[in-house]
């Protein structure tokens, strides 16, 4: 059996040949330099570049792995470009250039892809599945797939790694029978406990595995835990599959037995130390029901970012190609969707690593340490509760584990993405951080708007500038905000109307803005490494 190693990214999507991608990305340009024709996966995806933070060389021996993960569930079938390739922050995308990722040292997911698919009943129950090691950004086959391709139901993948061979066997998602599964994270201590959870499982579950990635051990597990449990998986359930609460029940009985082997290893004493913490954000389908999970083996740590989107259609907006240098549709096909909501139904459910687009009421943050289940266009959260579970909904917990781990965090009041990259960050940026030196030169400023039409309009924005150097203090970041309202409702509801003097809407709004604000700050703090003014 291959040596294991740790698995990395989860955002799941269809990439395939070698040669340049058939549609040009952001980073790539007429004029700029093109994608090789035979890329190896540690070759830079189109724009990269050999970043550094806070004057630390980004090597890629210092990097650890980090996955990009989406699920598709729809009351319709969608053309997979349609969420894979053209939104503007696609899981494509993401594979290059994560907007989440606040340690840009890791700058690609370039080990490796797959997309799994259910295809017309009258095929049969069990998926379609494409997995590639060749990076997602430059397989054309992707493109030639996707753009022909419908399903109602898409789990997408991207992956890195640092340790291991490059294989096919390790690309996610896995599959067994009607079963679909993969992964975002690592299991802790896992070299330690491999073979105490190999000997826990039953002969057909040890000898499916095929690759060395902790993640598909994992698969194996949970076939085993839903086998043990009563349930077959290689028998035919029916109509309506498994059922989700059988597929939660088999997913906790998962991640319950990882921890137990990690106990056994390390001791109780030690469980939730740097070496024993698991990340696991799973997801698993049988075709009709969805359960995903966002966990961290630590009460003091964050866990790996989940998003969740639903609403009854994913529209796209036609971006305006005459502010673009006059690009024409074939030179610029990334697009802005917007998820639609006309009634309080669910026709598409989106989960993803990090959002698809950069419409901020669109996402909604998955609480650490819960489970999400989508069963018949129904959205269900709730907690996994065990020695790592807290019922406090203010309990604060650090991302630097998750970071180290080349994961994106949010924080409970979700983090959002704007289309302005991240100051210092990104393809266009020498360094990793919200620098005064860099600030110098290019002030930034981000906005939030809110608009009812003819009613109300308003808008949130952050400065952000280098302060003053003094004697006793080297040069930082400071940043400034500012609110504006405007239209009928924003002077009753924001300014000095009837409403705006009382304590009611105002004082609630206000504090809504600490809020974020706070969050903010502290985002800022962990990019700056201190010396943030507000």
């Amino acid at each position: 059996m291959a040596p294991s190693r740790p698995d990395c990214t989860a955002n799941a999507l269809l990439l395939s040949t070698a040669s340049p991608r058939p549609h040009p990305r952001p980073h790539d340009r007429p004029g700029t330099a093109s994608a090789r024709p035979h890329p190896r996966s540690h070759d830079r995806p189109p724009g990269a570049q050999h970043v550094q933070i806070h004057g630390q060389p980004a090597t890629q021996a210092t990097v650890r792995p980090a996955h990009e993960t989406q699920v598709y569930k729809g009351k319709d079938e969608i053309l997979l470009s349609e969420l894979i390739l053209h939104p503007s922050h696609s899981i494509l995308t993401q594979s290059f250039d994560s907007r989440l990722r606040l340690d840009r040292r890791r700058p690609h997911n370039g080990d490796g892809f797959g997309i799994g698919y259910y295809t017309s009943p009258s095929l049969g129950p069990e998926p379609c599945v494409f997995t590639s090691t060749i990076p997602a950004w430059n397989c054309i086959n992707l493109s030639r797939i996707a753009s022909k391709t419908t399903s109602s139901l898409l789990f997408a993948h991207v992956r890195a790694t640092t340790e291991g061979n490059l294989s096919e066997q390790n690309c996610h998602p896995f599959s067994h029978k009607r079963l679909l599964f993969m992964h975002n994270g690592g299991i802790g201590c896992f070299k330690q406990i491999k073979r105490r959870l190999a000997m826990s499982l039953n002969e057909q579950w040890f000898t499916l595995v095929q690759g060395s990635t902790d993640s598909e051990w994992a698969f194996a597990l949970f076939l085993d835990s839903l086998d043990k449990a009563g349930i077959s998986p290689d028998a035919e359930p029916g109509k309506g599959g498994f059922g989700h609460s059988v597929l939660r029940k088999a997913m906790l009985t998962t991640i319950d037995r990882i921890n137990g082997f990690i106990r056994d290893v390390v001791g109780e004493e030690n469980m939730g130390n740097e070496d024993s913490r698991s990340l696991l954000n799973f997801a698993v389908t049988d075709g009709e029901s969805v359960v995903c999970t966002r966990y961290v083996s630590s009460t003091t740590d964050e866990a790996s970012s989940l998003f969740f989107s639903s609403g009854t259609s994913w529209k796209q907006q036609k971006t305006d190609h005459g502010s673009h240098g006059g690009r024409s549709d074939a030179e610029d096909e990334d697009s802005n969707y917007v998820m639609e909501r006309r009634d309080k139904g669910s026709d598409i459910v989106l989960v993803a690593s990090e959002p698809l687009t950069f419409e901020r009421d669109n996402w909604v943050t998955v609480p650490t340490n819960s489970t999400l289940t989508i069963s018949k266009q129904t959205v269900m959260i709730h907690p996994i509760i065990d020695s790592f579970y807290s019922p406090n909904p203010a309990h604060e917990r650090s991302a630097g584990f998750a970071q180290a781990k080349g994961q994106t965090v949010t924080g409970p009041d979700k983090r959002v993405l704007t289309d302005t990259k991240t100051p210092g960050s990104g393809a266009d940026s020498p360094h990793g951080s919200l620098d005064a030196d860099e600030l110098e030169n290019t002030p930034q400023k981000f906005s939030w708007t809110g608009t009812i039409p003819f009613l109300f309009t308003g808008t949130h924005s952050f400065h952000f500038a280098p302060s003053s150097a003094s004697a006793q203090h080297a040069p930082s970041t400071t940043f400034t905000q500012e609110e504006t309202f405007s239209g009928a409702l924003g002077w009753l509801l924001m300014g000095d109307g009837l409403l705006g003097k009382g304590v009611g809407v105002k004082l609630k709004t206000r504090r809504a803005w600490e809020r974020f604000d706070r969050d903010l700050k502290s985002v800022c703090e962990s990019e700056v490494g201190g010396g943030v003014g507000k």
